[in-house]
């Protein structure tokens, strides 16, 4: 909550500026800056404990899914991240999955047929955590998202939104990204 911790950013101060969701666990922080699952659960108590609304990020690497540990990796990243949270803390929860051999200019492009295993076991994996309050906590995908495919992940049962990054960057990627998600909900 507050220290000599130099470059980082406490709830305290987000909350002097009136933010209100935090976003935690993203590949590249868990990439490059080496955040571990045991720091991302501090993290996401510290801001749940704040009152602050998380936007927790999971997925695997590629190795990891040439290894066929999928699943098991986004299953250890929630249980950790969010071990010891009470249930009603789901509320102040936001999953993004973002498998990491998906994003990036580099990205593979994932399908539906990719994601759609995973949504489910996060929404299992929520609710063994939660109880039914793992039931309304929102799952998003992020994974080279953009005007040519949000269309069909929206159509994902479990997906409820989509995190969008590289799509965001000009408001008229952000726009046809953000239409064709629409049309395809409508």
């Amino acid at each position: 909550a507050e220290g000599a911790f130099t470059g980082e950013v406490s709830a305290r101060m987000l909350q002097a500026l009136h933010v209100n969701l935090v976003l935690v666990g993203h590949a590249e922080r868990r990439g490059l800056f080496l955040e571990q699952d045991v720091d991302l659960n501090k993290k996401v108590a510290a801001a749940i404990d704040a009152g602050m609304h998380v936007l927790l990020c999971v997925g695997e690497t590629g190795d990891e899914r040439a290894f066929g540990v999928s699943v098991e990796t986004v299953c250890r990243q929630l249980k950790i991240d969010l071990h010891g949270l009470a249930p009603e803390a789901a509320s102040k929860l936001l999953v993004a999955y973002e498998p990491v051999w998906s994003i990036g200019a580099g990205g593979v492009p994932a399908t539906p047929d990719d994601i759609a295993p995973i949504a489910l076991v996060i929404r299992a994996t929520l609710e063994g955590l939660f109880g039914s309050h793992g039931t309304a906590v929102p799952i998003l995908y992020g994974g080279s998202v953009n005007g040519g495919n949000a269309g069909t992940f929206v159509t994902i049962p479990e997906i409820d939104g989509l995190l969008v990054g590289r799509a965001g960057w000009t408001v008229e990627s952000y726009l046809e990204t953000l239409n064709a998600a629409l049309a395809s909900r409508a």
